[in-house]
């Protein structure tokens, strides 16, 4: 009887599709197709194993392993197939706010779909450039494009860059940066509700969707597989200065596995075209996967038309694009305590919370990792198995002295610490190191 349940779920799932009326607002409580079922084993129902994860539930993960758990979430459990057509939903983000968002999916059969976002700029609105700017690469390509709408950031955690007032009135909308937002909502929640490829996830914006394109990308960068921003800049305050803004330029380095191609126009009286061209100066500098394309003649409103030259070059360049998943160095650089992790290594805590925090993890022989910090007391390495022996002795240095010497258990906190913040299989874990870096300190000292 327990293996029909599935098949129960797909069969009222495709029925309940074709009813009209049944398009719900997409939230933290709906955006899968859950069902709450009575499981007579843990191990075997996907769906208690992350509402577990969601719940840090370390009683119900306790009733099998790690290694079962983690085979088990990312094998992954059944999911909606999106009806194709163009249509409106809400979505609702961690932080409480809930918005529009315009939804467009292919037709065709697609086993996994790929994701864009695209943020659309001020005084604009999320359908504006659903079907213009991306339509055709999207169906040729099976992906779903989101064009969410953008609201006033909450009191209390709008970005530290924005003005009160705009073109000489009062600021009314603009992307937040912050994980609790509505754009890592949609990466979350549509890759739980529907078969969603995690690894062909793209971030797209104008103008201010470009800030915002560049500031998510920058802080989540191990959720995305490219990052595209037209017309945008890296801060508000550049406005004010003839360089990148001293805070968040450190975040440029976090960009070291995440692709970019940003576009301006030459012309472009509104946001300066210096913006771009001091972070592709940046970029170039590091030797990162960046191309910077500078469009002569342009003012700030591009052509978005497929079919013309400049979305031409940009989707040349973004279809063979796919997430790097498993890279053997890791820079991060936090400037809050929202960002703090990307792929397998996490600050947890800084020295001075008032001053940026830097990390920097390294593999090297001997399945060792050797990592340098700035303004760090507390970091947590997560084993990723493509990387290292995991059943084997690992060493972990830090900032030149050996932390760690010896084999890693799995466990069930390692699995829920990597689960928080991502909800991504492919970023899972069942084992971690973590590393008290204060400690360290004052052993020296003594």
């Amino acid at each position: 009887m327990r293996s029909l349940i599935p098949l129960f779920i797909a069969l009222w799932l495709s029925v309940a599709l074709l009813l009209p009326g049944t398009t719900a607002p997409i939230s933290a409580a709906t955006a899968s197709p859950r069902v709450a079922l009575e499981a007579t084993s843990v191990a075997a129902d996907p769906y208690l194993l992350i509402e577990a994860l969601d719940k840090s539930d370390k009683k119900m993960l306790a009733e099998t392993t790690p290694a079962k758990i983690l085979k088990a979430v990312t094998k992954g459990a059944p999911v909606e197939r999106p009806e194709p057509g163009t249509r409106e939903e809400k979505i609702t983000g961690a932080d409480g706010r809930q918005a529009t968002m315009w939804v467009r999916v292919p037709s065709g059969r697609i086993k996994k779909y790929g994701l864009l976002i695209m943020l659309h700029g001020y005084g604009g609105n999320g359908k504006q450039l659903l079907t213009v700017a991306y339509g055709k690469f999207a169906t040729h390509n099976g992906y779903i494009i989101v064009g969410p709408e953008a609201m006033k950031p909450l009191a209390g955690k709008s970005n530290p860059d924005l003005p009160p007032t705009i073109l000489g009135e009062p600021t009314r909308h603009w992307w937040t940066y912050r994980s609790d937002g509505l754009v890592m909502a949609i990466v979350d929640q549509l890759s739980e509700r529907y078969p969603i490829d995690r690894n062909r996830i793209v971030l797209s914006g104008m103008s201010m969707g470009g800030w915002g394109t560049w500031n998510l990308g920058m802080r989540f960068p191990d959720r995305f597989s490219a990052i595209i921003p037209f017309a945008g800049g890296l801060s508000m305050r550049d406005y004010g200065t003839e360089s990148l803004d001293d805070e968040y330029s450190h975040l440029i380095d976090n960009l070291k596995w995440l692709p970019s191609y940003s576009v301006h126009g030459d012309q472009d009286n509104i946001v300066p075209t210096r913006f771009s061209q001091l972070l592709a100066k940046e970029l170039k500098e590091r030797k990162y996967d960046h191309f910077y394309d500078e469009i002569t003649g342009a003012s700030h409103y591009l052509d978005f038309d497929e079919n013309g030259p400049m979305m031409k070059r940009v989707i040349k360049w973004l279809s063979p694009r796919k997430r790097i998943l498993h890279p053997p160095e890791v820079i991060h650089a936090v400037i809050s305590e929202d960002h703090p992790r990307q792929h397998w290594l996490r600050i947890d805590a800084r020295s001075d919370d008032s001053k940026p925090a830097k990390i920097h993890g390294k593999l090297a022989r001997g399945n060792r990792i050797d990592i340098e910090s700035e303004n760090v007391d507390a970091i947590t390495v997560f084993i990723d198995d493509k990387l290292l022996r995991e059943r084997s002795s690992i060493t972990v240095t830090h900032n030149g002295e050996t932390v760690h010497k010896g084999k890693v258990k799995e466990s069930i906190e390692a699995l829920i610490e990597s689960w928080r913040g991502r909800r991504d299989p492919d970023l899972l874990h069942t084992r971690m190191i973590t590393i008290d870096a204060d400690v360290e300190e004052d052993k020296k000292g003594e």
